[in-house]
């Protein structure tokens, strides 16, 4: 990798996997957790690799998103009826596709 791993660089190492950009990683799953706690009391995320990914492999940088239901706590929009819980993870997927896709492009704009 050009940034000093010892690792062969590809998109998935630059974007996930490489130190030089875990600084802008972290800033925007904070940026996403902080916003979408406006919206729910508590959401986990992790950018990089998890069990709530498609196989288990983050492709966020391709602008492909989690499926939110694993990352909510048992039982978290009960509350809601069922149009209403659409919304919410409607909006949720919205703040969680502009986070990725902005982290995507500021890692881009260096490499």
């Amino acid at each position: 990798c050009r940034f000093g791993c010892l690792a062969v660089e590809s998109s998935h190492h630059i974007f996930v996997e490489c130190l030089h950009f875990d600084g802008i990683r972290h800033a925007t799953t904070n940026d996403i957790i902080s916003r979408a706690n406006t919206i729910l009391n508590t959401y986990q995320l992790d950018l990089p690799h998890g069990s709530h990914w498609p196989a288990q492999r983050s492709f966020f940088y391709l602008g492909i998103i989690p499926k939110l239901d694993p990352l909510l706590r048992p039982n978290q929009l009960r509350h809601l009826s069922g149009l209403q819980r659409e919304k919410v993870l409607a909006g949720l997927n919205g703040i969680l596709h502009q986070g990725a896709i902005l982290c995507a492009g500021r890692i881009w704009g260096i490499v």
